[in-house]
């Protein structure tokens, strides 16, 4: 999913901005005027920043990507020192690392109900509907 979002937002980058760009080079494709837009010209110099662009983003994408995948939320929310000083904040401490947890993986966090209780000890996952 990750590696699909990615590689779909590096190349619209690629796509759209030859067209968004005014730039020198050889002409390889003069297209029309529109009104908001301009010249809708292709050049090579337009090509070759517009892939520049879509590979930075998807380098990026992958990066911030594999960051989220790897990273653990409870060690990260422990390291913030919310899970020591008292019970309230032991609660808000697994709320916290719950929500980073759902908000960056969430087909891993549906996956995988034994997380739950990673968080919670002594909380059995419930998969039924409550009443």
């Amino acid at each position: 999913l990750y590696v699909l979002a990615a590689l779909s937002t590096g190349l619209t980058v690629f796509v759209v901005s030859p067209f968004l760009w005014l730039g020198g080079g050889r002409s390889l494709w003069v297209g029309p005027i529109v009104p908001v837009l301009g010249s809708l010209d292709v050049t090579t110099d337009e090509l070759a920043v517009a892939a520049q662009n879509g590979l930075r983003l998807t380098a990026l994408s992958l990066a911030f990507s594999a960051y989220a995948l790897l990273l653990d939320h409870d060690r990260l929310v422990a390291a913030a020192g919310l899970a020591r000083r008292s019970a309230r904040l032991q609660t808000a401490s697994r709320s916290a690392a719950s929500a980073t947890r759902v908000a960056t993986c969430p087909a891993r966090s549906a996956a995988a109900p034994s997380a739950a209780s990673r968080i919670a000890p002594g909380t059995a996952p419930s998969l039924t509907a409550a009443p």
